[in-house]
């Protein structure tokens, strides 16, 4: 975390110092850190995670009752997409980690749900919230019906990436 706050620090002093004005936006960080990768390659198992292709911490909600949101961590790889439970070391989001996660940068991971892309029927933002987006997903058997992710994310732009990302990796597959 002080890293990626330090690396924003030098791109605005790196802009400050410019006279070619740039847009900050097209400043993008890969973590393809190898505990990160390993943990989420433990979840999805025996899936397997390919080519992870788009991740975003985001909120899950539910269209009725009274349940509120949880925090979830969506990935997309070349193949699937998952919701996963995470506990991450160093974010500030929890006060309490489980007592196996102890060093800073150390994430687990607990598979929610996963479908194929070529699962996946539809990704709708929502009509009220700009932060909000449903993604339809088609269940394996034709005896089951559709379920929906409804997911909130930090901000506007933030829901637009994870459309763009989602609607992207269909394509591909």
């Amino acid at each position: 975390m002080r890293l990626l706050q330090h690396l924003q620090d030098l791109v605005k002093e790196m802009q400050g110092l410019s006279s070619i004005e740039s847009d900050n936006s097209n400043l993008i960080i890969d973590n393809d850190d190898k505990q990160v990768l390993d943990a989420l390659a433990l979840a999805v198992a025996p899936s397997g995670i390919d080519v992870v292709m788009h991740y975003q911490v985001v909120h899950q909600y539910w269209k009725s009752g009274d349940r509120g949101t949880i925090r979830r961590a969506c990935v997309i790889t070349d193949t699937h997409i998952f919701l996963l439970d995470e506990s991450y070391v160093g974010d500030g989001a929890e006060n309490i980690f489980p007592e196996d996660l102890s060093t800073l940068g150390e994430a687990q991971y607990n598979l929610v749900d996963s479908a194929l892309l070529s699962q996946i029927v539809e990704v709708q933002p929502a009509r009220s919230d700009p932060k909000a987006i449903t993604i339809v997903i088609r269940p394996e058997s034709r005896l089951q019906r559709n379920h929906n992710w409804r997911l909130l994310c930090g901000d506007g732009e933030g829901a637009e990436r994870l459309v763009d990302a989602t609607r992207k990796a269909m394509t591909i597959t």
